[in-house]
C-alpha cells in the first residue's frame, strides 16, 4: 500500500521540479530517485520535456548522482 501511494506522488513531484525555489526542485528530484523505476522514468522524461529549464537541470543533476551511485557490474 505504501508503494502505491509513493507512485501516486510522482506527478506532484514532477510538478515541483518547476518550483521557483531551487531547494524545492532539488528535493523533488531527489525524492523521485528513491521511488524506483517509475520515479527514474519520470526524471528521465523531465530532462527532455519539462517546460522549465531549471526543472530539466534538476532532473539531470539527480539522475547523474543516482547513476554514479550504481555500481557497474
Amino acid at each position: 500500500m505504501g508503494q502505491l501511494a509513493d507512485l501516486e506522488s510522482i506527478p506532484q513531484l514532477v510538478e515541483l521540479l518547476g518550483d521557483p525555489e531551487w531547494n524545492v526542485r532539488l528535493n523533488a528530484a531527489q525524492a523521485l530517485t528513491v521511488l524506483g523505476p517509475g520515479g527514474l522514468e519520470a526524471l528521465q522524461e523531465a530532462t527532455v520535456s519539462h517546460p522549465d529549464r531549471f526543472a530539466r537541470e534538476a532532473a539531470v543533476h539527480a539522475l547523474g548522482r543516482t547513476l554514479k551511485a550504481v555500481p557497474i557490474l
